[in-house]
């Protein structure tokens, strides 16, 4: 991001997220079989993947794309979001 910032420094910034949100059993083993890494934070309980979501604005992303596993995962993730 630094190099198009300095090329650029008001070019809105996106990322394509794929995600799944929930407690069922296909959820939890992607999120466990991920771990801890960055994906990670995008797979599990809809507040978890929320926040994760939220926090890309810190590091100066302006748009998140979001490609959940089923169409579900949108009503879990709304209450949380802003």
């Amino acid at each position: 991001m630094d190099k198009v910032r300095a090329v650029n420094p008001t070019v809105p910034l996106g990322v394509f997220i794929l995600c799944g949100v929930g407690t069922d059993r296909r959820i939890t083993a992607i999120e466990a079989m991920i771990g801890d890494s960055y994906l990670g934070e995008f797979f599990g309980e809809p507040a978890k993947v929320a926040h994760s979501m939220m926090a890309l604005a810190d590091v100066g992303i302006d748009r998140v794309q979001v490609s959940p596993f089923d169409d579900a995962s949108f009503a879990l993730l709304s209450p949380h979001l802003f």
